[in-house]
């Protein structure tokens, strides 16, 4: 009955399976007497479709890319609005160096080495940006970046725990 007013209310899916595993944790004799809410568990998985992360609107880039602007971290706005516009990964991201941009009037051409695809294929992928901010923000960063070093200006770590923030 439990879980079925877990259902009923809109409650979450690990909310049941947490209680009834924590049940038993606490309580052993009831391992094996269960079943009928394990059972009604497994239907509940199957029929609601899984929470995702809503993806960030060109709004929310735009104010997060501003907020690290306004924090002198140019590296991480270009990165952030590059990231957006080209749909790019996390670690093709970070690893992003100013010699593999090439700036043309109206977009920005980045090669890819090391990626996914690229170890598979033994090619560089090539990302077109055309986003006129992200742009902007890839020539304010790599002006004044050594070309064999990450658009990154702090590391890794660092540039979770600040957009963490951010957000």
């Amino acid at each position: 009955e439990y879980v079925e007013m877990l259902y009923a209310e809109g409650d979450a899916y690990d909310t049941a399976t947490s209680t009834l595993a924590a049940i038993q944790f606490h309580f052993p004799a009831t391992i094996g007497h269960l079943r009928h809410s394990w059972k009604m568990c497994q239907v509940w998985k199957r029929i609601e479709p899984p929470a995702r992360v809503k993806p960030f609107t060109p709004l929310m880039v735009l104010g997060i890319a501003g907020a690290f602007y306004s924090l002198d971290m140019i590296g991480l706005a270009a990165l952030v609005t590059t990231g957006f516009d080209g749909f790019l990964r996390t670690g093709e991201l970070f690893a992003l160096q100013p010699l593999s941009v090439s700036f043309y009037p109206d977009k920005a051409i980045l090669r890819l080495s090391n990626t996914k695809t690229s170890l598979r294929k033994g090619v560089d992928e090539m990302v077109v940006i055309e986003s006129e901010v992200a742009c902007k923000f890839l020539k304010l960063a790599c002006q004044n970046r050594h070309a064999g070093k990450p658009i990154l200006e702090i590391s890794v770590w660092k540039a979770r725990r600040v957009f963490l923030q951010i957000l």
